[in-house]
């Protein structure tokens, strides 16, 4: 059955400009937010062309940190996304990490600049840390810490000024559709699409 690095072989050499971003480039998109750029990508308004942030990535042992949620196809899918035509001018920009064990918060977003200018805002999804598990058993009854910093961030970026995709796999699918939902209305204006993997 094929799967993400065959899509690359496929499309990976097709640019934004002839073919627009799809559902798989959304999930890919997605899978780039779960990577921790701590220390890689900053917060503020500088972007790090995805080449230089990958690179640095693995360099920093971060394959490593990954854990046991991560898929297989992960870590050859990160590699070979800066060897795209597709992929390697993507800039990211604004990472946010948060583990609050008091606050009981596992939170980490990450937006990415595609060519063309289109920004996209992925949320990540749950970790293995106790934290974690802990804050998605909350959110069965109550809202969570890391829904309101999805909120306070998604506008945090609108405030750039630019049009935005938000998504997200898992409890990040959850954030993205909170996020969007509870935006302020300015921000919701600024908002094209909103994108849920198995949240």
């Amino acid at each position: 059955m094929p799967n993400i690095l065959d899509y690359l072989t496929w499309r990976g050499d097709v640019p934004f400009s002839v073919s627009p971003p799809n559902e798989v480039d959304n999930y890919i998109h997605c899978k780039i937010g779960t990577l921790d750029f701590t220390g890689i990508v900053p917060e503020n308004e500088l972007y790090v062309p995805l080449p230089q942030a990958v690179e640095a990535y693995f360099a920093a042992g971060g394959a490593e940190k990954l854990g046991a949620l991560s898929s297989p196809y992960i870590i050859p899918m990160i590699r070979r996304l800066p060897e795209t035509v597709r992929f390697r001018e993507v800039m990211l920009t604004g990472f946010r990490h948060i583990l609050d064990e008091k606050k009981e918060e596992q939170f980490s977003a990450l937006t990415l600049r595609l060519p063309g200018g289109l920004h996209y805002v992925t949320y990540r999804g749950t970790d293995d840390t106790i934290v974690g598990w802990k804050e998605d058993l909350n959110m069965s009854f109550m809202t969570v810490p890391s829904q309101k910093e999805a909120v306070a961030y998604t506008e945090r970026m609108a405030r750039r000024g630019m049009a935005l995709r938000l998504g997200g796999h898992s409890k990040g699918g959850n954030l993205a559709v909170y996020a969007g939902a509870r935006v302020a209305p300015s921000v919701q204006e600024r908002i094209l699409r909103v994108y849920s993997f198995d949240g």
